[in-house]
Formats: C-alpha cells, sequence, structure tokens
C-alpha cells in the first residue's frame, strides 16, 4: 500500500509525566496523496485515551491536527505498552466517512501506520504516591480530574471543595 499520510510525530506520542492531570499531545496527519483520504485512529487502551478527531477526511494537500488526552493518572505506571493505529484510505466522496467503509474496504488499500507511547519523567518533578500535589487522595483526585476538567480553573474549583486549613 502507498502511503497517504504523513504523521508527525513519526513513531512514538510523548506524554509528561505527571499525575492526577489529563495530559494533551498532538498529532499531525498530513494528506501526501493527490486524492483526498479518510483516516481513523485506535488505540490499544481506548479507556486510557480520547482522540478528538478520531476519524475524517483529510482532503489532497491539506492536514488535521488530532488532540489526544491522556486520562489522569493516579500512580507512576511501571511500563507503558499503549499503542496507536493510525489507518488511511483514499476516499473521494464528499460526504461524512460512513461507519461501515473500514469492513468494507479491500484491506490491502488500507495504509495502517503505528506509534508507541512513551511517558517521560522531568528529573526535576518528584512523583509521590499518597496524595496528589493539592493533598487529595488519589480515589477522589481521579473523579476529580476528568477532560471535562482540564478547562477548570483548579485552586478555584478546590476552595469549594476542600475545606480551608
Amino acid at each position: 500500500m502507498v502511503q497517504l499520510l504523513r504523521i508527525t510525530p513519526e513513531e512514538v506520542i510523548e506524554f509528561p509525566l505527571v499525575l492526577y492531570t489529563p495530559l494533551n499531545a498532538n498529532l499531525k496527519l498530513e494528506n501526501i496523496s493527490d486524492e483526498s483520504v479518510a483516516f481513523k485512529i485506535k488505540t490499544t487502551a481506548p479507556k486510557g485515551y480520547l482522540v478528538r478527531p478520531s476519524t475524517g477526511v483529510i482532503k489532497a494537500g491539506e492536514h488535521q491536527s488530532v488532540q489526544i488526552i491522556l486520562q489522569p493518572l493516579t500512580e507512576a505506571p511501571r511500563a507503558v505498552n499503549d499503542r496507536f493505529l493510525v489507518q488511511s484510505v483514499n476516499y473521494a466522496s464528499e460526504e461524512p466517512v460512513p461507519k461501515d467503509l473500514w469492513s468494507s474496504v479491500d484491506k490491502s488499500q488500507v495504509g495502517e501506520h503505528r506509534l508507541s507511547v512513551s511517558l517521560v519523567k522531568d528529573p526535576g518533578l518528584n512523583i509521590q504516591s499518597g496524595n496528589s500535589p493539592h493533598g487529595i487522595p488519589p480515589r477522589i483526585a481521579a473523579r476529580l480530574f476528568t477532560p471535562q476538567s482540564a478547562n477548570v480553573d483548579l485552586p478555584g474549583m478546590l476552595y469549594f471543595i476542600l475545606p480551608l486549613r
């Protein structure tokens, strides 16, 4: 299969190793073919990540930025074996990609690009198990720090949740 997309980064999606916070990474998908290309992004850990958009169409010569959000970690993992698969196929229609496209297309026409995930520890960061940096027990922090709360002013939110000392 001919390569339809140039994907940046090429091999590894890196996230900083930070606990109790949703983390973002971006993929750039660039259509290097002469036709429109449909894409679909899969992961080996669908509960651990949000991918926006996970499917779409990129016109010839254009690119699409994809946001990957790692769900908050409550402890530092021993190893990360998560992977992503970006599938692509020529797509001539102007219509949105139907859900059954990927099951109906000839597998030899589908381009596949695999990426691994790496958590990068900041050498100056002291990761403690126990309480989060805000003194919240891990069980509660995991519920508080969701992708929906990513745009919330954390100190302001904690003011209403935690008793003042």
